[in-house]
C-alpha cells in the first residue's frame, strides 16, 4: 500500500535539490532523488500581531499608536474576516463623528486603512488601463455645527471610506484625504465581477488573489472616479499567485512514472486526451491526429507563441465531441464559442463600453476552443453590404495568436492591455461551394491562417468518425488505495483527478503540490500539472534539421497553401516535434533530458507528409459517407 503523504517540499543546496517529507511509512525508491531527503517540518500557521490582538481586546488607543500613517494596513489571523467589521472599528480609531475644538489639522492627524486578507477570488485578470489611478480610501471631513445644549461652534469630524457617499452640502468641506495608487483589473470569480486594485503589478494569466471584498454603496461616486458604468464589488488585494503551477523536467517524468505504476502508460493517456467525459467514450481520430493533438498540449512556445490548429472536415466527423471533450478537462469559464451564431468581432477586443470587453481569445486561460468559424465568416458575409466582405477576415487576431501584450484602445478614450495565454483550437465545417482547403485561402486573412498549423482530416479519418466505432475508457490494472476518499474508476478518469496515495512515489513532487494541497494533501490533477509544466520548456532540437525536413515538405505542396505554410512553417514544425518529443519522454522512455531523437525526425516528417496529402481531401459531403 502506498502511503498517504503528508507534507513534502524541497530546497537547494550544492548537491541539488532536497526532498522534504513526512509519511506513516515510507518505502519508496530513494534513489530517484537528486539530493539528500531529510524529514519536514511544517511551516507554523501564521499567529496573529500585536495590532490585531489589541483591536480584538478593544484597546483603541494602543492600537492606533502602532499602525503606521498613510499605509494600507492589512489585519492578520481569522477573525477580522468582514468588510463591515474591519469598516466600523477602522471609522472609530480615525475619529468617525468625534468633536474638534479647532480646525483640522493634518498633521496631527493619522490616515491609514484597514483591510484583512481572509478573501479569495479566482480569475484571469483584465488590465482596465494601463496605468496607475489614485484611489480615495479614506476621506475626512469636518462640519461645523453648533451645540445644541451650549450654543457654541463646534467641528464635527466626519470618516469616510471608499465607496462611501460625502456630499459637501451635508457633511462639510474636506479637510484631508488618503490616496493610494491601484493597479486596476476586472476579474470574474465563480459569475462575479469584480473591480480589483492592486498596489503590484501581476501577470495577465490566471491569478489566485487573497485580500477584501467590498461591497460599494455610492454606485455615482465610484462610477465618476473610474469611468465605468456600473460597480458592485471591488476586492483589495494583498497578494497574487498564478494558479499555473509548473513542475521541473524531473518531477514530469517523476510523476508519470508514478502514473505507469498505477497502471496508465502512453495509450491511456492518448485515450484521455480524447475522452467525453459526458458520453464516457473515446473519440480518437487515426493515428497522425491523434499524434498531432497531443503534441500539440504538450509542446512548448516558439518564437513566444504556441501551437495553434485549425482542423476541417465534413459534418459529423467528431469535430464538435472533441471541442467538448477538450472542455471537460480545461474547464475554461468562457467555454467554447459557437462560431455559428457569433459575429468575428466576438473574437477580439471591442471598446462599446468600460471596461473593455477584450473578446473570447483574450478571456480564455488556457485552451480556447472555436467551432464553426467558417459558418461564422459566412454568415457575416450574408449580411454585409461590403464590396470586399469575402476576404481578409480576422486580421486583427494576429498579435493575440502571436500572445503578444498589447495597449489596444479606440478613439473614446476607452483602452486595454490585452494579452492572450491560451492556446487555440478552431474547428470547422467548410464553406459552401468550396472543395479543398485552398479553395479558402483569402477568406481568412493570410497572415492570420499561417499563424495556424491548418489540418484537412483525411478519407481515412472520416470514414473512422462515421464508422461510430467508440472505445470506452479501460479499468486500472490494480485497485486504487483510497481509503474510502473516493474511487478512481478508470484510467482516464485518473488523469483526470486522483488521490495522492493511489499514485506510487508520489512524494518526489516537489512543494508546488504541498503548498496548493496543503490544507487536505489529498486529491491533484495530473493533466493539467503536465500540460501547465510542457508549456514552460522547448525541448533540445536540431533546427536545421527540421529545416530540411521542412524544405523536403514543401516541395510536395501545391496551390496558395504554400503561401500560407511558408513564413511560419518552421515554427509548426519545432513546437510539432517539441510535443512529440514529449510525449515519448514522459510515456515511452521516462528520460528527464528531454533531448530529440533520431525516430523522433522521422515521426515529425511522417506527419507533415500526411497533413500536405490531406490539403488536397474533397471537403464536401458525399453520397457514401451518408
Amino acid at each position: 500500500m502506498t502511503p498517504e503523504i503528508k507534507y513534502c517540499s524541497t530546497t537547494e543546496n550544492e548537491q541539488g535539490p532536497v526532498y522534504e517529507f513526512e509519511t506513516d511509512d515510507y518505502q519508496g525508491n530513494q534513489e530517484e532523488y537528486s539530493g539528500p531527503v531529510k524529514e519536514a517540518t511544517p511551516e507554523p500557521e501564521p499567529k496573529e500581531d500585536a495590532i490585531t490582538e489589541l483591536l480584538k481586546e478593544e484597546a483603541e488607543e494602543e492600537a492606533y499608536d502602532l499602525i503606521p500613517n498613510n499605509s494600507i494596513y492589512y489585519l492578520k489571523g481569522d477573525f477580522w474576516d468582514d468588510w463591515d467589521k474591519v469598516k466600523g472599528r477602522m471609522k472609530k480609531l480615525l475619529g468617525h463623528h468625534d468633536t474638534i475644538s479647532e480646525e483640522y489639522k493634518k498633521e496631527e492627524n493619522k490616515l491609514f486603512f484597514l483591510s484583512h486578507s481572509n478573501d479569495k477570488i479566482i480569475g484571469k485578470p483584465q488590465l482596465i488601463e494601463p496605468v496607475m489611478r489614485t484611489f480615495p480610501l479614506i476621506k475626512i471631513l469636518v462640519k461645523k455645527e453648533k451645540n445644541k445644549e451650549t450654543k457654541e461652534e463646534i467641528n464635527l469630524k466626519k470618516v469616510f471610506t471608499l465607496g462611501e457617499r460625502a456630499d459637501a452640502r451635508y457633511d462639510g468641506y474636506q479637510a484631508d484625504v488618503l490616496g493610494v495608487d491601484f493597479w486596476l483589473y476586472r476579474i470574474i470569480d465563480k459569475g462575479k465581477e469584480y473591480v480589483v486594485l492592486s498596489e503590484e503589478e501581476f501577470d495577465l494569466e490566471e491569478q489566485e488573489l487573497r485580500g477584501m471584498k467590498i461591497s460599494v454603496d455610492d454606485y455615482a461616486e465610484m462610477s465618476r472616479s473610474l469611468k465605468i458604468k456600473t460597480i458592485s464589488n471591488l476586492f483589495i488585494v494583498r497578494e497574487s499567485v498564478s494558479t499555473i503551477k509548473e513542475l521541473s523536467k524531473e518531477e514530469l517524468i517523476g510523476l508519470t512514472k508514478a502514473l505507469k505504476n498505477s497502471g496508465v502508460g502512453a495509450e491511456d493517456f492518448k485515450d484521455y486526451v480524447f475522452w467525453h467525459k459526458q458520453d464516457n467514450r473515446i473519440y480518437d481520430h487515426t493515428e497522425s491526429y491523434n499524434k498531432l493533438k497531443q503534441a500539440q498540449l504538450l509542446s512548448g512556445k516558439y518564437e513566444g507563441y504556441p501551437l495553434h490548429i485549425m482542423k476541417t472536415g465534413p459534418a459529423g466527423t467528431g469535430k464538435t465531441c472533441e471541442q467538448e471533450a477538450d472542455l471537460d478537462k480545461f474547464q475554461e469559464t468562457e467555454g467554447i464559442l459557437e462560431g455559428a451564431d457569433s459575429r468575428p468581432k466576438v473574437l477580439e477586443p471591442s471598446f462599446k463600453e468600460k471596461p473593455a470587453n477584450v473578446g473570447y481569445i483574450a478571456k480564455c486561460n488556457r485552451f480556447a476552443m472555436i467551432d464553426e468559424l467558417f459558418k461564422m465568416i459566412e454568415n457575416y458575409i450574408a449580411s454585409s453590404n461590403d464590396a470586399n466582405a469575402y476576404i481578409g477576415h480576422l486580421g486583427g487576431l494576429n498579435f493575440l495568436l502571436e500572445q503578444k501584450k498589447r495597449n489596444v484602445g479606440s478613439g473614446n478614450n476607452n483602452s486595454a492591455v490585452v494579452k492572450s495565454t491560451a492556446k487555440i483550437l478552431i474547428t470547422t465545417n467548410p464553406m459552401k461551394n468550396r472543395n479543398t482547403i485552398s479553395d479558402h485561402v483569402g477568406i481568412i486573412d493570410p497572415t492570420t491562417m499561417s499563424r495556424l498549423l491548418v489540418w484537412v482530416q483525411s478519407p481515412e479519418e472520416i470514414e473512422k468518425a462515421y464508422s461510430k466505432q467508440w472505445k470506452v475508457p479501460r479499468t486500472p490494472k490494480q485497485e486504487p488505495q483510497t481509503q474510502g476518499k473516493g474511487n478512481a474508476d478508470t484510467i482516464t478518469s485518473i488523469l483526470d483527478s486522483c488521490y495522492i496515495e493511489y499514485l506510487n512515489n508520489f512524494s518526489m513532487l516537489e512543494n508546488v503540490f504541498a503548498e496548493k494541497y496543503k490544507e487536505e494533501m489529498v486529491q491533484i490533477k495530473p493533466f493539467l500539472s503536465i500540460y501547465d509544466s510542457c508549456q514552460a520548456f522547448l525541448s533540445e532540437i536540431d533546427e536545421n534539421r527540421v529545416r530540411q525536413i521542412i524544405k523536403g515538405v514543401e516541395s510536395q505542396i501545391k496551390g496558395p497553401m504554400l503561401s500560407i505554410w511558408r513564413p511560419r512553417g518552421l515554427h509548426h514544425a519545432i513546437l510539432v516535434l517539441d510535443g512529440l518529443i514529449k510525449l515519448r519522454c514522459l510515456f515511452k522512455d521516462y528520460d528527464k533530458s528531454f533531448q530529440v531523437k533520431e525516430e523522433d525526425y522521422n515521426e515529425l516528417e511522417k506527419l507533415l507528409h500526411q497533413m500536405v496529402k490531406n490539403w488536397d481531401t474533397n471537403l464536401q459531403p458525399k453520397e457514401d459517407y451518408s
